[in-house]
């Protein structure tokens, strides 16, 4: 492992065709260079529905999308959290209800009569991802609505 005395790291991302130089932890360049990436990517979808409005506009709107998509998922794993869990609390073997193992496991150690409630779940959860989709739709049209007021100011 390459130290260096600091104990931090550098690296360099690209967004919206500009480059910036970007400090981190050491070992955590790589993570950084996936998330700079991703980054460039959303701004870019967003980009090609609003236009180029301005780094700085362009990088909010670009944040506020991404705070809404995390706070949608984090509801969204949340309601699946709390279904397995009610269905599941009287299940022998389930000793930590709040833990991602137990939902493992009582995902993949269904019996045979749990297979009801497995398709359930199933379409609970696809009900959310549908759900998901049409709110970030609507929050897509709210900015573009915004980025369009923005640009004519």
């Amino acid at each position: 492992m390459q130290q260096r005395r600091t104990g931090t790291g550098q690296v360099r991302i690209t967004v919206n065709g500009r480059s910036y130089k970007i400090g981190c932890d050491a070992g955590e360049e790589d993570r950084i260079v996936e998330l700079g990436q991703y980054l460039d990517g959303r701004v870019a979808e967003l980009a090609a529905r609003v236009g180029q409005v301005g780094d700085e506009r362009l990088l909010l709107m670009t944040a506020l999308v991404l705070a809404d998509d995390l706070a949608e998922a984090v509801a969204d794993l949340e309601a699946v959290r709390q279904t397995p869990a009610q269905s599941g609390s009287s299940q022998p073997g389930s000793s930590q209800p709040g833990s991602s193992q137990p939902d493992q496991e009582r995902t993949t150690g269904a019996t045979p009569h749990d297979g009801a409630g497995g398709e359930a779940g199933q379409a609970k959860v696809q009900e959310a991802a549908a759900a998901e989709s049409e709110r970030v739709n609507a929050l897509a049209s709210r900015v573009e609505g915004i980025a369009a007021r923005l640009a004519s100011a």
